[in-house]
């Protein structure tokens, strides 16, 4: 479907390669990552997809050294220093983004990594929101996408059973 919607010429095979990545981001999603809700980004087929994971926690500690904590701002294992910004979004407040790259294996391939953190007071609420690839290029690619789907995100209180 995604392909046929996009246009592009495809075959066989790179469905199959882009079914292969949702089984596996599924997998990844119910048993490798802790996180409560997530998204795959996806640029168009023939791009890199990336998961976007979301935490929602409950507020804990000091505001500024929890959302650096749930940021990675810093992350002592980030091959850089990350690269860290104050975002601000309607909805959330002033949090912070952090770009970094660690170590993926003794090879040294790298993973980069792309996250946010807010504390949403009214909420007594901490939210964290994360994605990471070994393709910097995608991942950079995709952060104005990233960064509009932080701002369209709201906490608000279940009511009701």
């Amino acid at each position: 479907m995604w392909w046929g919607k996009s246009g592009l010429p495809h075959d066989d095979y790179s469905v199959d390669q882009l079914a292969a990545a949702f089984r596996s981001f599924r997998e990844i999603a119910l048993t490798g990552i802790h996180s409560h809700y997530s998204w795959i980004y996806l640029r168009d087929p023939a791009a890199q997809p990336l998961p976007v994971h979301i935490c929602v926690w409950k507020q804990r500690g000091e505001r500024d050294r929890r959302l650096r904590m749930l940021a990675g701002a810093d992350d002592a294992d980030s091959v850089r220093k990350p690269q860290v910004t104050k975002v601000t979004t309607s909805h959330l407040g002033t949090g912070l983004r952090a770009a970094r790259s660690r170590a993926e294996d003794d090879k040294g391939s790298l993973v980069c990594i792309l996250s946010y953190a807010f504390r949403v007071e009214e909420h007594e609420t901490d939210l964290q929101v994360f994605t990471a690839s070994t393709d910097l290029r995608a991942l950079t690619a995709a952060r104005d996408d990233i960064d509009r789907f932080v701002q369209s995100i709201t906490v608000y209180a279940k009511t009701g059973g």
